[in-house]
């Protein structure tokens, strides 16, 4: 038998594509936070204390784009502080219903159109 232990590629660190970079999640964390304050000082309107309503920005919808990559589709709270007037409940409603390229956006096919306002009608009837 060999007495050599042979180690999975992935646990070499000489073949590491992230060797000596520190990639661990407070790292990312900090970078995260820092990139927030910087986008809430970038802007006038006191850092998300007063809140904007009406249309999003194109500013906006790209700031909440690169939040989304960075930290995904969650804690939605920590990413309205990088868009300020925003709250988190609108910035999750404009990911979800907007933004999010897994968005199916096509018009219904006639027959699931049909099968919809025949549903619609029958519940109507029971009520």
């Amino acid at each position: 038998m060999n007495s050599e232990i042979s180690q999975p590629p992935e646990l070499m660190p000489s073949l590491s594509p992230f060797s000596g970079v520190d990639i661990s999640e407070d790292t990312i964390n900090a970078a995260v936070e820092a990139e927030l304050a910087e986008l809430a000082k970038s802007d006038s309107n006191g850092g998300g204390k007063s809140k904007v309503k009406g249309s999003w920005s194109p500013e906006q919808d790209e700031a909440l784009t690169r939040l989304v990559k960075k930290c995904g589709p969650r804690n939605w709270t920590l990413m309205s502080r990088g868009i300020p007037g925003r709250s988190g409940k609108s910035c999750r409603l404009r990911w979800c219903n907007q933004l999010d390229p897994n968005l199916k956006r096509k018009p219904f096919s006639g027959s699931l159109l049909s099968y919809l306002i025949h549903m619609n009608f029958s519940v109507e009837e029971d009520l």
